[in-house]
């Protein structure tokens, strides 16, 4: 009985950091799609529902990186505080081992790493495609989503600048559109209005405007041509290119069966086998923090929260630098990508368990 109010003790310490951590990183992660969806929302006219559903997929792709830091900055917190208050001086001397009473907590990051598997693996993959579908048809829905006002929106090689715009009559005021040219100056078509058809892709039809085409044998030269009526289609993203997945939006069975596509036209797979073994390697990085945050914390002595948080994010900011720098060089090639993907793991418990082992002897 007293074994098991220590455990729900010490996963009572552990998880209070943990959930503090996970809700600060998540939402340091996600800040950039969250601005990029509150603008869709308040300015570009997109469904608040559309928007929740964006979120969902959102946080799916980002729950993988922001569990694996959580855990490093829960360890080294609880642990950290257990020290400095001399309450793991009064576990050892009651005879509870390290490992004994760490039990819970290392058995809690195993199954975060078991469920990140499978996030890595199936889920991240599907979610990151249907972030991209699902802005594909806000997009064929609401063609304004792609405009903001008194800014510089890019469609392919055009450059567009709108002073106003009315979303639901889908008319603009105040047009400027930049074409870059290989040789010369770029294009540029200036009107004082148009709108938008959107029914065969995204076409502007202009009003009353002008085509200014540089002179590509003299620099200072152009010409103005002045029109009562322009079409000019946009080019967009088509839902055809989003069939064409990268390594990292396919699913484990589509990796596979993609390279065996590569192998019987002998190109080169090191990339694809990197993905795979990538996805696996940093599933098992709440497993690898909790080793290494439990040897750090137990070591602290003072310092607190402060110290506990430095520590975690030199950890982070060296880990997956490493990860970034072992991923380029497995996906071109470089060794085995089994093992390169795999060093900042081995990097990890090669600091974390010989300093556990010997805590756990004193």
């Amino acid at each position: 009985m007293s074994s098991l109010i220590l455990h729900r003790y010490m996963i009572r310490q552990f998880l209070t950091p943990f959930i503090i951590g996970l809700v600060t990183f998540t939402f340091i992660l996600v800040l950039h799609y969250l601005f990029l969806m509150m603008d869709m929302f308040l300015n570009r006219g997109v469904d608040l529902w559309i928007i929740v559903r964006m979120s969902s997929l959102v946080l799916t792709m980002l729950l993988p990186l922001s569990i694996p830091m959580a855990t490093l900055l829960a360890a080294l917190l609880s642990y950290g505080r257990l020290s400095e208050d001399g309450e793991l001086i009064a576990l050892r001397s009651s005879g509870c081992a390290l490992f004994q009473y760490s039990l819970p907590n290392f058995l809690l990051a195993l199954c975060f790493s078991l469920i990140l598997v499978y996030f890595n693996l199936i889920l991240v993959p599907q979610a990151t495609r249907g972030f991209k579908e699902l802005h594909l048809r806000v997009v064929q829905k609401n063609p304004l989503a792609l405009f903001a006002p008194k800014v510089m929106n890019h469609f392919g090689e055009y450059k567009v600048f709108v002073e106003q715009m009315d979303r639901r009559k889908k008319k603009l005021k105040g047009i400027s559109i930049y074409k870059m040219n290989l040789e010369g100056g770029p294009t540029r078509i200036l009107a004082p209005e148009g709108m938008i058809n959107s029914e065969d892709g995204i076409t502007l039809q202009m009003v009353n405007g002008a085509i200014h085409q540089p002179s590509p044998e003299k620099e200072n030269e152009y010409s103005i041509t002045k029109f009562n009526k322009l079409a000019l289609r946009m080019p967009t993203q088509e839902e055809d290119s989003l069939r064409v997945f990268s390594p990292r939006e396919m699913t484990l069975g589509e990796l596979k069966n993609k390279m065996k596509e590569e192998v019987g036209k002998k190109f080169n797979i090191a990339p694809l086998q990197t993905e795979k073994h990538l996805r696996i390697s940093v599933a098992f990085a709440p497993f690898v923090f909790i080793v290494l945050g439990t040897a750090l914390g137990v070591s602290l002595k003072k310092g607190g929260k402060s110290i506990s948080i430095g520590i975690s994010i030199v950890i982070i900011v060296i880990y997956y630098g490493l990860l970034v720098l072992t991923t380029s060089l497995a996906s071109q090639g470089f060794l085995f990508p089994s093992f390169l993907v795999w060093t900042p793991n081995l990097v990890a418990l090669a600091v974390g368990m010989p300093l556990l082992f010997r805590l756990a002897k004193q």
